[in-house]
């Protein structure tokens, strides 16, 4: 069964560093939703791969593939 996309609940960035496999995301405070997906892009030109995990209503974990000194932005979109 495919969700329906709602309205966008969250947008942010997240700097990590050569030392970072994992990063916890924590959203500014605001409405608690807890059924979202999240869409992340580098913004920077980098080969790494990077996805979220432990979605939860105050954030997420930010996971790579290797260390790197990056920046990357988020959107965090209401699943309905």
């Amino acid at each position: 069964m495919v969700g329906l996309i709602g309205k966008i609940i969250k947008v942010g960035f997240i700097n990590t560093t050569i030392n970072e496999l994992t990063k916890e995301v924590l959203f500014p405070p605001g409405p608690i939703i807890s059924n979202y997906q999240v869409f992340m892009q580098p913004l920077v030109n980098t080969t790494v791969n990077f996805w979220p995990t432990n979605l939860t209503v105050q954030g997420f974990t930010l996971n790579l593939s290797e260390g790197v000194n990056a920046a990357f932005s988020y959107l965090a979109v209401e699943v309905m």
